[in-house]
């Protein structure tokens, strides 16, 4: 639950591991994973499935070990975690701070058309990590 990470700042991000625009930010999540972790911020995936194979969950295992996933996924299956989200795109990610709350949100692709959300969201994480 995020309630176990209370302290540190969390980079929550929703995705479907057939998604094309999910694919693109997966790199994003491992640097993130690496770079962040040691810091005091932690990034956690949720699958949530837009197919029916992304429902199986030894498939979703296996994607999230191709896409070499060093970090926690949730099986968001039934699409619960999706709707109280109230989320309606892949990918989806969301940055929380060290008492909870949601600071910051970036929807689609980080690099999206020369897009740099993946630097905005480093330089807010950094900034979180020291309040």
């Amino acid at each position: 639950t995020l309630q176990a990470h209370r302290g540190k700042v969390i980079l929550l991000h929703f995705y479907a591991f057939q998604c094309h625009n999910c694919h693109a930010n997966f790199p994003i999540y491992n640097r993130w994973q690496e770079k962040l972790m040691e810091k005091g911020a932690v990034v956690i995936g949720i699958q949530t499935p837009e197919t029916r194979a992304e429902s199986e969950p030894d498939r979703i295992t296996q994607a999230a070990a191709e896409n070499q996933f060093d970090f926690p996924v949730l099986y968001d299956l039934e699409k619960e975690n999706w709707n109280v989200w109230s989320n309606n795109v892949w990918p989806a990610v969301y940055v929380i701070d060290k008492r909870g709350y949601i600071r910051y949100w970036w929807l689609g692709e980080l690099q999206w058309q020369g897009a740099r959300g993946d630097k905005l969201i480093e330089r807010l994480v950094s900034s979180l990590l020291l309040e």
